[in-house]
């Protein structure tokens, strides 16, 4: 068995046993031409482009040799493309649970994710003391989700992604390069960039916090990674897009680097 990355490969038991006994021109012959059929792995749901080096080749005839029954390499995903549900929102206000749902493969709509997120109050804006007080989106939605809302931060996503798959995980304040690893992983991910021109935006919280917030905040699911260029789902537009790393990095900076992944879609073995 071969695991790299997300990705574990079994040799049938007939191609072991020709291992065992070839010659050692045989058996790199055996593992080079195993390693060419695997460059590229394709099921149902998502797709993966291998980039194998001689060192891999020359590890595994090692175990080989040796009897190991698992060998470990350096993560080799060139490109992956998860093979999600593209889910265009049902309402103004709600890329957030559209997003998640997305995460989630489907498995949960976004209207239901809606109605379980937790709600930030004042749900409308209120003076007070000649300053605006409204929601917290770090603890809850803010506003109204068909129209003049704001929409929800990672954390109380997050709580909810959980109930669903426990192994989710905040990338929050974290590089480009973790998200980048994290979709070599085969992760799906929420998250939120500027749409549209910036626009930045403060209110109090009821608590007395200051809000950090942005006219254009949105929340897209980021689906695969291939030389440079992320793929992603767009709830506004209810469609699949790519954009160059360099820009996906700008635009996730101005909504302050958040985002949520989660568990790796890559989990059945491939032979």
């Amino acid at each position: 068995m071969i695991t790299s990355g997300p990705v574990v490969v079994t040799i049938p038991a007939r191609r072991r046993k020709l291992l065992e006994h070839a010659s050692r021109k045989g058996r790199h012959r055996i593992v080079l031409a195993f390693l060419r059929r695997h460059e590229r792995m394709t099921t149902p749901g998502w797709i993966v482009r291998m980039h194998w080096s001689r060192t891999d080749a020359t590890r595994i005839e090692g175990a080989a040799i040796h009897g190991a029954p698992s060998i470990r390499l350096p993560n080799r995903v060139s490109a992956v493309a998860l093979r999600l549900p593209v889910v265009r929102q049902a309402w103004r206000n709600d890329c957030e649970a559209a997003s998640l749902s997305m995460m989630l493969g489907g498995r949960v709509g976004q209207r239901q994710l809606q109605r379980e997120l937790p709600i930030s109050r004042p749900f409308r804006p209120r003076i007070v003391d000649g300053r605006t007080v409204w929601g917290d989106p770090e603890r809850g939605f803010v506003g109204d989700v068909r129209a003049g809302g704001y929409g929800v931060y990672d954390k109380p996503l997050l709580t909810l992604a959980r109930r669903y798959d426990h192994g989710a995980e905040n990338l929050t304040g974290g590089t480009v390069a973790a998200i980048v690893a994290a979709l070599r992983a085969g992760r799906p991910i929420v998250a939120w960039i500027q749409l549209g021109p910036s626009a930045p935006w403060t209110w109090t919280s009821p608590t007395g916090r200051l809000i950090q917030a942005n006219h254009a905040e949105h929340a897209v699911t980021l689906t695969g990674w291939s030389n440079g260029i992320i793929s992603y789902h767009d709830p506004w537009t209810g469609t699949a897009a790519t954009f160059p790393t360099a820009t996906f990095s700008a635009l996730w900076r101005t909504l302050g680097k958040r985002a949520i992944a989660g568990s790796s879609a890559i989990q059945r073995t491939s032979r």
